[in-house]
């Protein structure tokens, strides 16, 4: 286990063998529920897939609950059940709140409510890969989501796999966390820094 100065050496030396990537405008065109039916679209799979799969989680949306997120209760347009849970679970939290994605998502962005609540609505309150994305891209906050190949880096590096922890390490050591996971995640640009 490395010491707390050893983690931060360990993840500025990832830093400077990875670099930064500037922030892609891939949900910038969407609505606050359409952004999360995509991000949560990306699940375990190759990237074409992943594409895919949000593809028809939108559509469903869209054709059946009038794109929000709060209307969807009978959600089913994903192959694994926990990504139609999450939809769900994010529709009837709304639905007891009489409130709207779009709101719980600008309450989230202005920091009226935390990250957390967000992961709760969905039915997570750690959080996992594709909600983090959701942070991370369209809500514009800080987020570090982990995959399996960013999991397979970060090890390399002792450093923890656990995205609330990389987040408090990178703001310590004064690194963009949300820049760094971009650089890792990114299919095909994963360095083997092994070598």
């Amino acid at each position: 286990m490395l010491t707390a100065s050893e983690l931060i050496e360990s993840l500025k030396r990832l830093v400077f063998e990875a670099g930064y990537t500037e922030r892609t405008p891939w949900l910038d065109e969407l609505t606050p529920s359409e952004a999360l039916v995509a991000c949560v679209g990306q699940g375990p799979w190759v990237w074409q897939r992943r594409g895919e799969v949000s593809k028809v989680g939108l559509k469903q949306l869209r054709e059946r609950f009038h794109g929000k997120v709060e209307e969807a209760f009978e959600f089913d347009a994903f192959p694994l059940s926990w990504q139609n849970n999450m939809i769900r679970s994010a529709a009837n939290w709304l639905q007891t709140r009489q409130a709207s994605f779009r709101y719980l998502h600008m309450l989230v962005r202005t920091k009226q409510c935390s990250v957390r609540d967000l992961f709760s609505a969905c039915g997570n309150s750690d959080g996992v890969k594709v909600l983090w994305l959701f942070v991370r891209d369209y809500t514009k906050l800080p987020a570090f989501p982990i995959d399996r190949h960013v999991r397979r880096v970060i090890q390399r590096y002792e450093l923890p796999d656990d995205s609330w922890q990389m987040l408090r390490l990178c703001e310590e050591a004064g690194i963009d966390a949300s820049a760094l996971n971009r650089s890792l995640a990114l299919e095909g640009l994963l360095f083997d820094f092994s070598t």
